[in-house]
């Protein structure tokens, strides 16, 4: 299905303009100059992209539900489904969430076979949702990244302040 939306001219762009954006991020991230040709030189997949997040969350989430279960097999019964949906939601998605953001924030510093396998998927998928940009939407891009200061230890808040038209 992502293939297939991938390929209409719209959606083609919009990847387009994602791939610009995570080219900006990379070049921000190595301290370069954000110029087209810094930009252009960088990578387009990135470690902590929501697309990858999905992932993971989906994998966490599944080996948690995974290990709740064999610790309380009880709740394979039909009688404890509405206690079993109870737990998935209330306890185990909160929990399944921080992990996974936690790994998306290791996995971005960290390159280790813990990391490359779990954010594979993730980064595979992003040959889909990131496509190579051309030049014109890298400078539409090169504004995205603005530091604020006056936050706790770096804290960085990333925008696009330039509207870009359909």
């Amino acid at each position: 299905y992502m293939f297939a939306v991938s390929q209409m001219k719209d959606i083609k762009r919009v990847f387009m303009y994602h791939g610009a954006e995570h080219k900006s991020i990379f070049c921000y991230e190595k301290g370069l100059e954000l110029t087209v040709e810094n930009v252009r030189s960088c990578k387009r997949f990135h470690p902590r992209c929501g697309t990858s997040f999905i992932f993971i969350v989906l994998i966490i989430s599944v080996l948690m539900s995974s290990l709740l279960l064999l610790i309380f097999p009880q709740l394979k019964d039909d009688s404890n489904r509405l206690l079993w949906m109870i737990i998935k939601v209330a306890g185990n998605l909160p929990v399944v969430t921080a992990i996974s953001y936690e790994f998306i924030k290791y996995a971005g510093k960290h390159d280790n076979i813990l990391t490359k396998i779990l954010s594979a998927p993730g980064l595979w998928m992003q040959r889909i949702t990131t496509k190579e940009p051309d030049d014109s939407m890298i400078a539409k891009k090169e504004g995205i990244v603005i530091c604020v200061s006056g936050f706790p230890s770096g804290f960085k808040i990333l925008i696009n302040p330039i509207y870009i038209p359909p």
